[in-house]
């Protein structure tokens, strides 16, 4: 039965106008290339994936794109500081603690896709 399946995994799966801008973005992120071919690309860091595709044609409006992903770490602070020297961090999105008992930040990649960091402080 399947609600007897424990879920492993999640994969995001990111659209992008320039996957060579986009893949070397999350590069400076610290994700390592583990696929590519002209049109998607398979981007690791510990144990986390993102699969970041292009299709030809389907333009991603960065004001209409509403790409959202969130990415949990152990050291929320070490990555804030290396995301404000990269100049990513979103307007709205400074280190906070949320009322939901995490401490967060957001940045926004090539294409407007915006990404939360955070860690779990309770």
């Amino acid at each position: 039965m399947t609600d007897k399946a424990k879920f492993l995994v999640s994969t995001c799966i990111v659209p992008c106008n320039d996957l060579p801008k986009a893949r070397d973005f999350y590069v400076d992120l610290g994700f390592g290339v583990s696929y590519e071919q002209a049109d998607y690309a398979i981007l690791r860091k510990d144990d986390v994936s993102l699969h970041v595709t292009f299709s030809e044609g389907w333009y991603i409006d960065p004001k209409l794109n509403n790409t959202q992903i969130r990415i949990e770490t152990d050291n929320v602070d070490a990555l804030y500081a290396k995301c404000r020297e990269l100049d990513i961090v979103h307007p709205n999105g400074p280190l906070e603690m949320k009322p939901w008992g995490s401490k967060e930040f957001t940045i926004l990649d090539p294409d407007n896709a915006c990404i939360a960091f955070y860690q779990e402080m309770a």
